[in-house]
């Protein structure tokens, strides 16, 4: 019963008041046949010694007329609570159409942010291997065949789970990527909604949630995270404003006084003793 009854509760309402309704009709034309039948079995079985009375007879088929009555509007209380029924179908389905291309959209957005942190991570190793020597700690080969195998599960999944809604919470678990690679920011939380990248050259986050760092929107030019900010040797590419030409009033010709010829005295021949052997 208690199940019953939390059924009930995600039930629409104006549906819960028609079925109810339309139990007392049923209830009531049941009991009005009931009726009907009994008094026209009496009638049936005093013939011929006794015919029933007009008011008998009159009585007995309005019964039967209000019985008939009750049916059509239990009829009509049907079709409006199938229409109910159908609506609620029509809205779920598109609920269930809007949730499942706002996870694929999720799912996208994932794959690109895991995809670059994946490729700054194959440059970073190739800049310490260039930099050390290759790193006895590192096998980059087993580094890109884990992560080919990850991107061929997480394709595979996302196209055999576009209409599938109760399985699309597992779809961190389903991507079969590894925990440590699939969080960024400083909160260590997965990608989700607008994020931004640090610039800095060595940063240990890579990219960071907008609202962890305090911005409602992606600032223009190069953005650095305090932690990098803090560090010295940050390095970051200069931004597209300061790679700019040099202006015309910076490309000037030297002077007229400039361009002078060496002056008489400076132009002496040697002297004798200087031209001693």
């Amino acid at each position: 019963m208690d199940e019953i009854k939390e059924m009930l509760t995600l039930i629409p309402q104006s549906f819960v008041e028609k079925l109810c309704a339309l139990q007392k009709l049923d209830i009531e034309a049941k009991d009005l046949m009931t009726e009907a039948d009994r008094r026209a079995e009496d009638i049936y079985k005093a013939l011929p010694k006794k015919r029933p009375s007009d008011a008998e007879a009159a009585e007995v088929t309005g019964m039967y007329n209000r019985a008939l009555e009750l049916t059509e509007v239990k009829t009509k209380l049907a079709n409006e609570m199938e229409a109910i029924v159908k609506n609620e179908i029509a809205d779920l389905a598109d609920e269930h159409k809007h949730y499942c291309h706002m996870i694929i959209k999720d799912v996208s957005q994932y794959r690109e942010v895991l995809e670059h942190h994946r490729k700054r991570e194959q440059k970073r190793e190739a800049q310490r291997a260039a930099q050390f020597g290759p790193s006895k700690f590192c096998n980059c080969s087993f580094f890109h065949t884990r992560v080919n195998a990850a991107e061929s599960c997480k394709i595979k999944w996302i196209q055999s789970h576009k209409e599938d809604l109760p399985k699309i919470g597992e779809v961190v678990e389903q991507l079969g990527v590894d925990t440590h690679e699939s969080k960024f920011c400083s909160c260590r939380k997965i990608a989700y909604g607008k994020m931004i990248q640090c610039e800095g050259a060595e940063c240990p986050y890579d990219w960071f949630h907008l609202h962890c760092v305090g911005l409602a929107k992606k600032p223009t030019g190069k953005w650095v995270c305090e932690t990098c900010m803090k560090r010295k040797d940050v390095k970051t590419e200069p931004s597209e404003d300061m790679k700019t030409e040099p202006s015309e009033d910076m490309k000037t010709e030297p002077s007229e006084d400039m361009k002078t010829e060496p002056s008489e005295d400076m132009k002496t021949e040697p002297s004798e003793d200087m031209k001693t052997g």
